[in-house]
């Protein structure tokens, strides 16, 4: 069985109001042994986000887990205030199974039918090497203020499945090395992360539509193990 768990950390935000990835990092491991951790809201040289450390928390969120293997995934990448680090948030993935390739993909930002804040998201995709063979874990962070582009971000999450299992033939296509080679990329995905979405609402119900790929549509893992 592969333990895996999802957080939106908010920089490592506690529940006074501190930053404190350390404590971030306590709570992680008392959850139990995991195998693939996935973390929303990381930042990199900035101190706006980070109670004014501006710290590389990918770094120091890796030396918590120094038997996990850190992925960072970028949202939002700018130049940094008078220093050589480019400011950087986004979503980390750290994996103590080997990772065989890594997808990053910038998700839409359609401008809102009715004008309000907004910033860029991504999602962060990675093949895992398991006992039970490759699988895909997506994590992601969808927008909280326009549900206009939280929508077009799960199409594009719908769309990149797709795409994904239809392109499964092509490792009897493809060369044996090489840049067009044929690296694994299973069907099976588990899509997790902070969707601000509420169950049943228009995104639960776009993300959990069948996709047009039998047996390959996304299941809510809840129900699935709850019944309800």
């Amino acid at each position: 069985m592969i333990n895996i768990l999802t957080w939106n950390i908010q920089c490592g935000r506690a529940v006074n109001g501190r930053i404190d990835l350390m404590h971030t990092a306590d709570v992680i491991k008392h959850m139990g042994d995991i195998d693939v951790i996935c973390l929303q809201e990381v930042s990199r040289f900035e101190p706006e986000l980070d109670g004014g450390k501006g710290a590389d928390q990918v770094e120091v969120l890796a030396t918590f887990f120094p038997d996990h293997h850190p992925i960072f995934g970028v949202a939002l990448d700018r130049l940094g205030n008078g220093t050589r680090h480019r400011r950087q948030f986004g979503n980390l993935i750290l994996s103590r199974l080997p990772i065989i390739q890594v997808f990053n993909h910038s998700l839409p930002q359609p401008a809102p039918a009715n004008p309000c804040k907004h910033m860029p998201r991504q999602a962060l995709e990675v093949t895992v090497e398991a006992e039970g063979g490759p699988f895909r874990i997506t994590t992601t962070h969808l927008e909280f203020h326009c549900e206009d582009q939280r929508l077009a971000q799960i199409r594009r999450l719908r769309d990149t499945q797709v795409e994904v299992v239809k392109n499964q033939h092509y490792t009897h296509d493809a060369p044996l090395s090489g840049p067009y080679s044929a690296f694994a990329r299973p069907a099976r995905n588990i899509i997790c992360g902070d969707f601000n979405s509420a169950p049943d609402d228009a995104v639960y119900q776009s993300l959990t539509a069948p996709l047009g790929v039998p047996t390959n549509n996304y299941l809510d893992a809840w129900r699935v193990i709850k019944g309800k």
